[in-house]
């Protein structure tokens, strides 16, 4: 308990004397500066270190311990999009062995063509037209093709990744960080696994394909990957020595539902506003409408520009642009997704307990047993009331519904989420499970650092 109890102490002078410094400054120079982007994290670390119980089987060092907490989501998220490309590889080869049957097994009517040949149907006749062997999309063949780089719709899917990273270094925002990389590398599992259970026909056509993955890129893949004959285990297993001895050289096609570029810029776009709702709550209000204001345009229009690109390139249908969208929105607001992510940053390192959701920690069993005996004995006589710390709660919010999220955006805003163990022992006092008591907890959610007088102030 005394260390615990330093850790409170320390932690309040901390908070106390930062709030006194920026107190002191004009209100549009209320900014909190980082100095090293993982100061805090180590900080934050140090003290959850010093207030674990026992360190059997855990990490004892601070530096080791950040590390792990921000490698590991990376490692993950890096692990899974390898293993979408793996699987989206053996689609793109029975794709490819589907298309070449077509072509040399169902011979053109030329006789028909110009009975058939509807204008408004976005498939071709032609194995050299556009979109030839594709599904059907109404918009898609009312917009027409365009020939768009592939290099500039790539471009346009990297650009929020990569300021949404340099965003999140800095401010030091390891939960956004867990969250974002766990979402992205969930739906990237999730793009392969569909792309390979069942293989939709490339939206630009087959001829299209075969340039994009280009005369050597098919000839590679027909001498390196077993026929298909072989079976689906052994097509995987020869696409992924054949993805590791050539990583990144060959282009993939039918890899259709659903787009990656879109979910990618839907993805990082909403975690962009999100950070910079979090870490500009110390501006002057004017100063953070004008900023958000100005990210929500702007993640808009590269969503938009993005979409636009997709579409006219028919590098997708549009059905799978807008399941990425949907998804991606889901995955986002998922409380469950929140949670994972506010638990690993606040793990203590303890691998026995890297699973347990998050709980009181001794800290606030401290700050229970100082509480005035007359406020303890009101609780009792109203059950209608519980007793929550208020840094179990991110000022900002666990979860965030983006005023977009139709149909719930009358809903939109910032949510706390609260465990269960959390309510019910601030509820019932000391009367506590053994287990809660005795065990070990990650350190609560702890309060951001800003003043009193702008804690309870602007909060959209």
């Amino acid at each position: 308990m005394d260390s615990a109890r330093e850790v409170s102490v320390r932690s309040d002078e901390s908070a106390a004397s930062l709030r006194k410094d920026l107190l002191s400054k004009p209100p549009d120079e209320r900014v909190i500066t980082w100095p090293n982007p993982f100061q805090r994290s180590i900080e934050l670390n140090e003290m959850i270190i010093r207030s674990q119980r026992s360190s059997t089987i855990s990490i004892s060092n601070a530096y080791a311990l950040c590390f792990c907490k921000w490698g590991m989501p990376a490692f993950i998220l890096g692990l899974c999009s390898f293993t979408s490309v793996w699987w989206l590889r053996a689609g793109t080869f029975y794709y490819m062995h589907t298309m070449e049957r077509m072509e040399n097994v169902y011979i053109l009517n030329t006789s028909a063509v110009a009975i058939y040949g509807k204008p408004y149907l976005s498939a071709g006749l032609r194995p050299t037209d556009v979109s030839y062997g594709s599904l059907q999309d109404p918009v898609e063949g009312k917009l027409g093709w365009s020939n768009i780089p592939m290099a500039l719709v790539d471009y346009s899917a990297a650009a929020l990744p990569a300021m949404w990273f340099v965003l999140t270094i800095l401010t030091d925002d390891l939960m956004m960080w867990t969250k974002c990389t766990s979402c992205a590398a969930y739906l990237f599992v999730l793009k392969g696994a569909l792309g390979f259970m069942t293989i939709v026909p490339d939206s630009i056509g087959w001829d299209a394909c075969k340039k994009r993955l280009k005369a050597t890129g098919v000839a590679r893949m027909k001498n390196e990957i077993v026929d298909p004959e072989k079976g689906v285990l052994s097509v995987l297993l020869s696409s992924l020595q054949f993805e590791l001895r050539h990583p990144g050289q060959t282009r993939f096609c039918a890899d259709m539902m659903f787009s990656g570029h879109t979910f990618t810029t839907t993805l990082f776009a909403l975690s962009m506003i999100e950070l910079l709702r979090k870490h500009t709550r110390t501006f002057r209000r004017a100063v953070r409408e004008s900023i958000i204001a100005f990210t929500y345009v702007f993640v808009i229009t590269e969503q938009i520009i993005e979409i636009a690109l997709v579409v006219m390139n028919r590098f997708h249908y549009l059905m799978d642009i807008v399941v990425a969208i949907v998804l991606t929105f889901l995955f986002f607001t998922n409380g469950s997704v929140s949670i994972a992510a506010k638990h690993w940053k606040f793990w203590e390192g303890n691998f026995q307990h890297f699973f347990r959701p998050a709980s009181v920690h001794p800290q606030q069993e401290d700050r229970m047993e100082s509480l005035p005996m007359e406020l303890r004995a009101w609780i009792q006589d109203h059950p209608e009331y519980t007793i929550l710390p208020t840094d179990h709660c991110e000022v900002a919010g666990d979860t965030w519904t983006p005023i977009c999220c139709i149909p719930f955006c009358c809903f939109w805003g910032r949510y706390h989420v609260i465990n269960d163990e959390v309510y019910h022992y601030f509820d019932r006092g000391d009367d506590v499970d053994d287990e809660i008591s005795q065990g070990l907890a990650i350190l609560p959610c702890c309060k951001d650092d800003l003043p009193d007088d702008e804690e309870a102030g602007y909060d959209s």
